[in-house]
């Protein structure tokens, strides 16, 4: 039996009975659905304005916007290319989350969050009023 804190799904429990275990053996994949994480790309010019607190906005297409802080940078580097390097950067998003689900695509601005709300809404009430 696996016991956890709060209510989630399991994902994936890839073991069966009477399996070997080793050390890195993935047991059980377990989804809290009161918290969502989003893990951004970040190039590697950007990762130095970028700490551990930090307020984020997502913006969710079809799903809304949100916020969120960033709760964990990752200082192994993803390279495509000696010219392409990125960090991973995971935003813990905190307001209410029951609508999204997984797999989604989203677009992370760091920095200023009131500044992106300010734009967010002027961009809508252009859309509403037609000015495009």
């Amino acid at each position: 039996y696996f016991y956890t804190e709060k209510a989630g799904n399991v994902v994936v429990s890839p073991v069966a009975a009477d399996s070997y275990l080793s050390g890195d053996t993935l047991v059980i994949a377990y989804s809290n659905p009161e918290t969502v994480t989003i893990t951004a790309q970040v190039d590697q010019s950007d990762i130095a304005g970028i700490s551990i607190g930090e307020e984020a906005y997502v913006m969710v297409s079809g799903y809304g916007n949100y916020e969120g802080n960033v709760t964990m940078l990752n200082p192994v580097t993803q390279a495509d290319s000696r010219t392409s390097v990125t960090y991973q950067v995971t935003v813990t998003l905190s307001e209410d989350v029951s609508d999204l689900t997984s797999n989604l695509t989203a677009y992370v601005y760091f920095g200023d969050v009131d500044a992106m709300k300010n734009v967010q809404k002027e961009n809508e009430l252009i859309e509403e009023r037609g000015w495009k």
